[in-house]
């Protein structure tokens, strides 16, 4: 294939990969929130910042979410089920660690930011357990100690998988599941 030729198709599949990602309304992707709600690329999801079952984000209300490649999970800042950051106590991944799944603001039930009581462990660290700083049911605030009550009953600044009635609102908060209209 000549040259020209490649850079095109190249051009073509980033776009596409773009617009899958961004989809209709959120800044992630979909057609609902900050995040979108799509099942898509770049952000994708049910209501997260970024969102989506996609590649990139992924995921059901975290910043980062979802069960994708690059970020993932349920409600971390950029966990998640992945690849980058899969399995269960990676770098960014599921069941906690650096950003994750149900965890902090970069971490959940894992390594990096896990167990009870670390960065992002448990339920009471930096960032994570119910309702961490940017964690899985609630984000910003929670039960968590670092910005304990902050966002009582996980309430959230990011929208958490869950999150209660805090500072970032019912129902996902900012970036949560109804949050920013795209």
């Amino acid at each position: 294939m000549h040259f020209s030729q490649l850079a095109v198709l190249i051009l073509v599949l980033v776009g596409y990969s773009y617009a899958k990602g961004y989809g209709a309304g959120g800044n992630g992707g979909g057609s609902m929130s900050y995040g979108g709600n799509g099942a898509g690329g770049y952000g994708g999801g049910a209501g997260g910042n970024g969102g989506g079952n996609g590649k990139f984000g992924g995921g059901a209300g975290g910043y980062g979410g979802g069960n994708g490649k690059m970020g993932g999970g349920a409600g971390g800042y950029g966990g998640g089920n992945g690849k980058l950051g899969g399995g269960a106590g990676n770098f960014r991944n599921g069941g906690g660690n650096y950003r994750n799944g149900f965890g902090s603001q970069n971490g959940g039930s894992g390594k990096f930011g896990n167990g009870a009581g670390n960065f992002g462990g448990g339920a009471g660290g930096h960032g994570n357990g119910a309702g961490r700083f940017n964690g899985g049911n609630g984000n910003f605030g929670g039960n968590g100690k670092s910005n304990m009550g902050y966002g009582q009953n996980g309430g959230s600044m990011n929208g958490g998988w869950n999150s209660g009635n805090g500072h970032g609102g019912q129902n996902g908060g900012f970036g949560g599941s109804m949050g920013y209209k795209g």
